[in-house]
């Protein structure tokens, strides 16, 4: 199906663009323009749906690994540029 210019511009209002980096972290959003963050926001907790969506997709994966200092398991997220399984590979 053909959309022209004035259909397109219908959808404009739906559209958001923003910036992260292989972690997630938010590296520019428009909210960022007139209130600055005072510490380092991730994807889930600007743009929930979209985070949804990525993990779904395979695109943004959970992580953990241990905290050496207080001997805790720490969450991490990794940005995948092509579609990541958590299928581990049969050895023979």
């Amino acid at each position: 199906m053909y959309y022209g210019y004035t259909d397109f511009a219908l959808f404009l209002p739906f559209f958001r663009c923003f910036a992260i980096d292989r972690s997630g972290l938010l590296i520019i959003h428009k909210d960022f323009v007139s209130n600055p963050p005072k510490s380092q926001t991730h994807i889930t907790t600007k743009e929930p749906q979209v985070a949804a969506y990525l993990v779904n997709k395979g695109r943004l994966v959970a992580d953990t690994c241990v905290s050496y200092e207080d001997i805790t398991n720490q969450l991490f997220w990794k940005v995948y540029f092509t579609a990541h399984t958590n299928k581990k590979l049969k050895t023979f």
